[in-house]
């Protein structure tokens, strides 16, 4: 901001006239810019709040901070565009050379570059405080994001002091004409650049390992940490933004390159904005998305191995042309059903067509086993939580095996 110079200290380049009344300008591209990013970023914050509020049923200090973030994302928007419309997105010679226009162009701008920073320390600790919620076992985790929560903290409290201060008066930033001194905007700028960049890989980076050590197969946990990976994209046009700094103090047309400047910024907060309220999507997934849908994705997919990622499925392969009957067991009763309690590991069983396979789906192993024979195929093995009735067999038309009782005896014994 201390290199701004205002319209009287240059005039429009050789062969150039000054347009006052129909400038080229950036609107278009500005109005259609800001529509869709607050639109994608009101649409993630408003699925992480449903997701968080009726789904997990906890609001964390993640979500409030989103929610803050979104405030502030509104605001942004709303400075830049009055800014714009003032005449921010022209080309330096085309704005009035007086003193009201001028400071009506740049008061704006100032303002959003302090929003801009308190709304990118906002993205970042609602990210890191999510991480504590969800790698609480985790000290080496918890540890690193504890740093990185007051890291971001302190960090950026100094930038916003640097901005907001750079000049003496602070009314200097937007109006040189009055009596004071300001710093060099440059360092500051590049600064900031530096900071965004490497605090955006820092968040992204810091669940990496933690993902990395939970037991799942290994193309899911690329498929979790590649969430985190898709807020690289905040990173690359951060990294654009700050690629852009030296030209924008070459020139002096500074209006129309720091309006370009600000498109960067745009993007870059709104993308590490969506991507965190991205992070609580799967759990939105799974209680609305299809589970037809899911099942035909989850086939086509080269690495897919099941159809649910709930459940561990596991096949128990027949011999053609044979009846199989199934001993059930009831939990609580002796009904011929089985009761399906928070406490039974056995979620369902079904009974197939001759040529295709008898699945079992469980939740998790549990204990005690029992062998559970059925006629002449091989035993299954059921697990459970608490002590289980007697079985009830179950034969077709009056048929029992020979070895029924002797088997009901070996129940017994081992009961």
């Amino acid at each position: 901001m201390g290199t701004m110079r205002t319209p009287e200290s240059m005039g429009a380049p050789p062969g150039t006239k000054p347009n006052y009344i129909d400038p080229v300008n950036q609107t278009t591209t500005l109005i259609a810019l800001h529509t869709v990013c607050l639109t994608v970023v009101t649409i993630s914050v408003s699925l992480r709040l449903y997701t968080r509020k009726f789904i997990v049923n906890s609001l964390g200090v993640d979500d409030y901070l989103c929610m803050a973030a979104w405030c502030l994302a509104v605001a942004y928007s709303g400075v830049n565009l009055y800014a714009d419309s003032r005449g921010f997105g022209r080309h330096l010679w085309d704005i009035y050379p007086d003193r009201s226009h001028t400071v009506a162009v740049y008061r704006p701008f100032a303002i959003g570059i302090w929003i801009y920073i308190i709304l990118a320390a906002t993205i970042k600790l609602a990210c890191l405080f999510f991480y504590r919620t969800i790698f609480k076992t985790s000290r080496k985790t918890i540890l690193f994001v504890n740093g990185g929560i007051v890291g971001v903290a302190a960090i950026y409290t100094v930038m916003l002091c640097l901005q907001v201060f750079q000049c003496k008066p602070i009314p200097r930033t937007w109006d040189k004409r009055l009596d004071g001194t300001c710093r060099s905007g440059k360092i500051t700028a590049y600064s900031s650049g530096v900071v965004n960049a490497v605090t955006d890989i820092y968040v992204l980076t810091v669940p990496i390992p933690a993902v990395w050590a939970l037991p799942l197969r290994k193309w899911k946990k690329i498929r979790v940490i590649s969430v985190f990976c898709l807020g690289l994209a905040a990173c690359a046009t951060s990294i654009v933004r700050l690629v852009e700094f030296p030209y924008l103090y070459r020139t002096k047309d500074t209006t129309w390159w720091l309006t370009k400047v600000s498109v960067w910024s745009l993007i870059e907060i709104h993308t590490g904005f969506t991507v965190a309220c991205l992070l609580v999507l799967p759990a939105f997934l799974k209680r609305h998305w299809p589970k037809g849908l899911n099942r035909r994705i989850a086939h086509s997919l080269p690495f897919s191995r099941s159809t649910e990622d709930s459940y561990a499925t596991n096949s128990v392969s027949r011999g053609p042309k044979r009846n199989i009957y199934i001993q059930e067991y009831a939990l609580s009763t002796r009904s011929d059903q089985i009761n399906l309690t928070t406490r039974s590991s056995i979620d369902q069983t079904e009974r197939r067509n001759d040529n295709e396979p008898l699945r079992f789906n469980t939740t998790r192993p549990l204990s005690p086993t029992k062998q559970i024979p059925t006629g002449n195929e091989g035993p299954l093995t059921f697990s459970a939580s608490i002590p289980l009735s007697p079985p009830r067999p179950i034969f077709s038309r009056g048929e029992q095996p020979p070895n029924y009782e002797a088997y009901l005896s070996n129940n017994d014994s081992d009961t």
